[in-house]
């Protein structure tokens, strides 16, 4: 579950727990293109399994070039839940 979602114009930047051993490559992104939609699902492919304390989470970016969407996507879904206290702002 995401802590915290924001996606902008450049990016997709997510929150999520972290015992201090979180890294973007811990994460892959499956996108499936529905004409004008891409919908993004994350998924976390290695453990955190560090005891540190990080009650806020740590921040991941993914820019959106990086992710190779096609010219005619207008929209970004994120499929994965965000817990209550999170935010969720689509393109």
């Amino acid at each position: 579950m995401l802590k915290a979602l924001q996606v902008s114009e450049a990016a997709v930047e997510i929150t999520v727990q972290s015992g201090g051993c979180t890294e973007k490559t811990d994460f892959r992104l499956i996108v499936k293109e529905l004409e004008i939609l891409a919908e993004i699902a994350i998924v976390r492919v290695k453990p955190d399994n560090c005891k540190g304390f990080f009650p806020m989470g740590v921040t991941i970016e993914f820019p959106l070039a990086d992710i190779s969407l096609s010219g005619q996507i207008q929209k970004i879904t994120i499929s994965n839940p965000i817990a209550k206290t999170g935010m969720r702002s689509l393109k």
